[in-house]
Order: structure tokens, then sequence, then C-alpha cells
């Protein structure tokens, strides 16, 4: 029978516990557990210790944009989850004369450029914020959100895309800086679990640092998730339906302010590589062939790792370059200045692109899906297994995907 791995885990943890617990052996099995739990410790203050922040260095996780997108048959869905969400809309008028609906059935399956439109705030129910009258109150916001900025993106003239600009409190940097600052033991994993393979002891253990690491993004994952769950309907587009639990599903860009590290390009590479064991614990990529930076903004990619959380895109803005470029004051009010001018100069340049990418990264997903399942199915011998049948709603899936790329493929060239 296989034991499930979080069994395994377990149990492996309550055996060392134990074993700690108890006066010193000599030797047997109780020995190697309290030498094996010595050499854990001995590793996690290591990893402790390489992981501290740089001297002066300060990181804040500012504010999160997550990204759903509609195709245009679901144009009169959106359009009616939009207007319940924002009542306002249909008769608030816009600068020049057109309110939002006009805006809003001109762009819809015609050719032009990218354009925005901000539908509202999203905010707590029992908070009072001075912010424009389109708002949508909810009593179900996650603690760690102030408020969230609601666009709707005219991405083509068949795909429409929502973005929510989820701005946190300094709750959010002191739970991750609070999980950062932990001693993590390896997470082992004993190879047998009988009486008799417990005599010998066999563990595999992942290393302190990507446990660290791991916490870090689940910790990150576990809060977009439940700020999607407190957006429905209006996360219930294209990739919402492409899994299921309770576990983010819409793509994201995270922005972070970093002050501390050096203003210029070069030594801003030796400074990560310096410090590579804390970048590294954060979840952030330290290749520079995948750093995208101009001095002022980093721009990392998402990016996955086995067994670990997706990490999101992310965006890193190095505080006095960016100030000094963007003359920006030294005010209270200077993480609204960066969320405004990130949002306007380099969020909605990203959004088609991360969006249309993600697409494209779904289906080829849902076609090695089916392929793995049907060679799975061949394998029982001939004639296929009646199994088979179950793959139709995936293949409807893929060939419905197939006619929406050939769209975009055609409308991106009439764009050129």
């Amino acid at each position: 029978m296989r034991v499930p791995d979080r069994l395994r885990v377990l149990v492996s943890k309550k055996l060392l516990d134990l074993a700690e617990a108890l006066p010193r052996f000599r030797k047997g099995a109780l020995a190697r557990l309290q030498l094996t739990r010595e050499h854990q410790r001995k590793s996690a203050q290591r990893t402790y210790e390489r992981t501290r922040p740089p001297e002066g260095t300060e990181l804040k996780l500012l504010y999160f944009r997550l990204i759903e997108v509609f195709h245009i048959e679901h144009r009169n869905r959106l359009r009616k989850r939009m207007l319940r969400a924002f009542p306002e809309l249909q008769k608030r008028p816009r600068s020049g004369g057109q309110n939002f609906l006009d805006w809003f059935d001109n762009r819809s399956g015609r050719l032009g450029s990218i354009s925005s439109w901000r539908l509202g705030h999203i905010v707590h129910k029992d908070r009072r914020l001075h912010l424009d009258r389109a708002r949508w109150e909810r009593g179900n916001l996650p603690v760690e959100i102030d408020f969230i900025v609601v666009w709707l993106h005219a991405i083509l003239p068949s795909l429409f895309a929502l973005s929510f600009d989820v701005h946190l409190n300094d709750s959010v940097t002191r739970q991750l800086n609070s999980l950062q600052d932990r001693h993590y033991l390896p997470e082992a994993r004993i190879h047998g679990l009988a009486p008799l393979g417990i005599l010998y002891l066999g563990f595999s253990q992942i290393p302190p640092a990507r446990v660290m690491r791991r916490e870090l993004l689940a910790w990150l994952d576990r809060l977009r998730a439940k700020s999607e769950e407190s957006l429905r309907p209006l996360t219930d587009g294209f990739f919402a339906g492409l899994s299921s639990g309770q576990v983010a599903k819409l793509p994201a860009i995270e922005t972070y302010v970093l002050a501390g590290a050096p203003d210029r390009i070069e030594p801003l590479g030796s400074w990560i590589r310096n410090h590579i064991h804390w970048w590294d614990s954060l979840g952030f990529r330290h290749f520079e062939r995948e750093i995208y930076t101009d001095g002022k903004v980093m721009f990392i990619p998402s990016s996955s790792r086995e067994s670990e959380p997706q990490v999101a895109n992310r965006l890193v803005v190095l505080r006095e370059p960016y100030r000094r470029s963007m003359e920006l004051s030294e005010s209270g009010y200077e993480d609204q200045q960066v969320a405004y001018w990130t949002r306007l100069a380099t969020l909605d340049a990203l959004l088609p692109f991360i969006a249309v990418e993600e697409v494209l990264a779904s289906s080829q997903g849902s076609i090695e899906q089916l392929r793995f399942r049907l060679f799975r199915s061949l394998k029982t011998g001939w004639p296929p297994d009646v199994s088979l049948w179950q793959h139709i709603g995936l293949g409807k899936r893929i060939l419905r995907s197939s006619m929406q790329l050939s769209r975009i493929s055609t409308e991106f060239e009439q764009n050129k």
C-alpha cells in the first residue's frame, strides 16, 4: 500500500521530536535519530544565518495585480457582472461625454489600440475610505487588504481583461518578514513505516532553505486565493475555469519596493549574487538572464519549481533611483505615488503580453494533458479502454481553445 507523503513527513517529525526529548543514547536506532536531529538543528542555524537581509535593506510588498480574461463569447455575461458590481457605470459620464457602456460596446469586436476603463473600487463593508462613488462593498475581503481597484482592458477585439490591483496594508510585509525570520528544520521523510523498516532509519530530507521558501510562497498563494474568492463572480472567467481547489488561479504581478540596493545595473547584479541566499529564500529568481531591469525597476517573470507553489510575476521598484527619476515627493504618500506610476508606466504595458501568454500556455498544457491521458489509456491494449470517452470534455476544450487562438492570431496580424 502506498503511504501518503504527508503521513511520511508527520511520522518522521514525530520520531525525531521524540528522540530529541529523550536522554542521549550512544548506539542503536534512537542514537541515529538523535544524531539526525542534531544535524538538522545545525543545518537550520546555517540557513538562518545565510538568509538574513543585507544591512540597511527594506523590502515591502505594496500590492499585487490579478488578471482574468474573457473571450468575446462571454461578453454579455461580463457586462452583466460588471454592472451588478458597479451600477454607477450605467450613468457616470466620462470626460468627453462617452459613458462606459458606449465605450464597452464600441470596443467589442472592433480593431483599435489597447485601452482601459477604471470600473471602481472594492472596499470593506465596514470601512469608510475617500474613494470615488463607484464602489463595491464586500464583507469577505481578507483583513490584509486595504482596497482593490478594478480596471477593464480591451486587449483585442475578441479579448477583454479585468485587472484587480489589490492594495495591501503593512501587516503583509510584517507577516513575510516573520516567516523569513524563523528557523526551519529540514523536512525529513522516513523510507519505511513498518516496525522493521524503522530500525534502518532511512531518511530523505528537503533542505531548510527550500522549506523556508515554500512556506513564504504558500502563504502568498493562500492570500491570493482568498482575494480571488472574495472577488467572485467577477473572477469567474477563463483562468478561473482551468483548475479547482483552494489555490490561486489567476495570473498575478506582485509589486515590491526595495530600499538599500545599489542604484546602477552592474553593481545591482553583484549585490544580488552576494546576498543570493536571502534573495532566493523569498522566491526571487537569481539568474541575471531572468531579470529585466533598467536600474530603476526590475521585472522577474513567473516561475515554478517542483513541489513548490507557483511564483507570481514580480515587479521590484528600487526606491531611491525610482524616486529620483519620477521626481516623487518625500511625503507620507510615497507608496501611493509608486503604486500610481508603476501601474501607469509598467503594469498596464505588461498586462496584454502576460494575459495572452498565459492563454497560450494554458492551451499547450491542455494538449499535453490530453496526449498523456490517451497514451496511458492505450497502454491497456487493443481495443482502447472505454475510459477514452471521459476525455471528450478535454478534447472539446482544446478544440474551443484552438478556434480562439486562431482568432487571436488573426487579430494580431490585423493590428500590426
